[in-house]
């Protein structure tokens, strides 16, 4: 029927969502019951459902939350990822003073973990500006308003949606100084947006209320070792063309629900051998 391809697209998607889902469990079942289990979320739940005689009756819902904790991280945590490096391709002097700070906190001997956090402030603020730079959701998620409600004289009726303009409000230039320009030092200012908590990026490009982003504290966690172990390792430059010189990107977004750069090319080559070795190491030891 004209006009119904969505549907048939529909059904393919939702077939495979639930494969998405079902080949990761079932692999990491078959081995857990193997008496090989690695060590996930799926193989502690399915140890423990093992144990209890309930794995028939759990096994959708150990499933729906594995598959609920991967599926729903990460598109948004590319898209802060992928500003995080057009960032650095653009703003070379930021990522020289990442690098700087991160061999100042744990040398060249070992990656940064979680633990290190608090010790790398410059990296933090780097976090801190990419969300707010470019949220990974620059309109948010829907709200559904309960009452009648009235704000700068607009008046909202109950049952009203409302659309939430995260880039707007992370781009206001009553709050932000030079909201175009990437520049953590922002952030570094005992008397700027920092000390609100209410213009804290982190706090807003997450989203807000019952619709709060319930993996941000997983995402965070991953983009900051994501970020300080690229520093620790990595040298990012703007690529060359067939000339030599220069290839100068765009700090341009896709307008899309998730919203990532538009495709850019940069240069990415090890610091040392000493890092390429420590990259390898923790590879090989990540995928025992």
């Amino acid at each position: 029927m004209p006009g119904a391809g969505w549907k048939r697209a529909a059904l393919r998607i939702r077939e495979l969502v639930i494969e998405c889902q079902d080949a990761p469990y079932r692999m990491t079942r078959d081995a857990t019951l193997a008496g090989q289990p690695g060590d996930s979320l799926v193989s502690m739940l399915v140890e423990n459902a093992q144990k209890e005689g309930t794995l028939d009756q759990e096994a959708p819902d150990i499933r729906g939350v594995a598959g609920s904790v991967y599926a729903a991280a990460t598109d948004t945590t590319k898209s802060s990822f992928l500003t995080f490096l057009l960032a650095m391709v653009l703003y070379p002097d930021v990522y020289q003073k990442a690098q700087a700070e991160v061999d100042r906190v744990i040398g060249k001997d070992r990656l940064p973990t979680q633990d290190d956090r608090t010790k790398m402030p410059y990296i933090e603020c780097i976090l801190k500006e990419v969300y707010r730079w470019h949220p990974p959701i620059p309109l948010g998620l829907p709200h559904f308003v309960t009452e009648d409600d009235e704000y700068e004289g607009y008046w909202i009726p109950k049952g009203t949606t409302v659309m939430t303009n995260l880039w707007s409000i992370c781009r206001d230039e009553r709050v932000w100084d030079k909201p175009d320009v990437f520049s953590p030092e922002r952030f570094m200012q005992p008397d700027g947006p920092s000390v609100s908590e209410l213009a804290d990026p982190y706090n807003i490009a997450f989203g807000h209320g019952r619709r709060l982003c319930a993996g941000r504290l997983f995402a965070d966690t991953t983009l900051f070792l994501a970020i300080s172990s690229m520093a620790a390792t990595l040298d990012i430059r703007k690529a060359r063309g067939s000339e030599g010189e220069e290839i100068t990107p765009s700090a341009s977004w896709v307008p899309a629900f998730i919203s990532n750069p538009v495709d850019f090319a940069c240069d990415i080559s090890p610091r040392s051998k000493a890092a390429r070795g420590l990259v390898t190491e923790n590879l090989a030891n990540f995928s025992r």
